[in-house]
């Protein structure tokens, strides 16, 4: 019996702006499917999504060293904590570039572990009906990203 594999094919990227502390770190406030002052990432309602990274770029002139958080939900009102990303505090100007305040990637930590590869962690998969979504631990302006691929 021959059947084709199904290959990731479709690009995803979930976006948005976080703005509001919200320093629940299990199970946060939620209505109608997203955490409260929180962004839902990635929403994979009919096919599984491979993340392969999340980004977290400073949205105004000074962020304070901080925390976002990545939560799980299978129901959209059940959030569980299942990994956190260090921002680091940093100052823009019109002469000093930003830089991205955090980064969660399976792709690099900038250590050889043989054959060339340089692996932090295994990709996140959400799983189809789960969403992924985050938060903010201080009150600051924080855009993120999430780059993945669904079949």
């Amino acid at each position: 019996m021959a059947t084709d594999p199904t290959f990731a094919t479709t690009p995803v990227i979930g976006f948005g702006q976080l703005a509001t502390a919200v320093t629940t770190v299990d199970n946060p406030t939620s209505s109608g499917n997203a955490i409260t002052n929180g962004i839902t990432l990635v929403d994979a309602p009919a096919n599984p999504v491979i993340v392969t990274a999340i980004e977290v770029q400073q949205a105004q002139a000074t962020v304070a060293a901080g925390v976002v958080r990545l939560y799980l939900s299978s129901n959209g009102s059940t959030w569980r904590l299942i990994d956190d990303i260090q921002v680091a505090a940093n100052t823009i100007s019109n002469t000093a570039a930003g830089e991205a305040a955090g980064r969660w990637s399976h792709f690099y930590d900038g250590i050889d572990h043989g054959l060339g590869l340089k692996l932090v962690r295994p990709q996140l998969i959400i799983p189809a009906g789960y969403r992924l979504a985050v938060t903010t631990t201080i009150t600051q302006v924080l855009n993120v990203f999430a780059h993945g691929v669904t079949a």
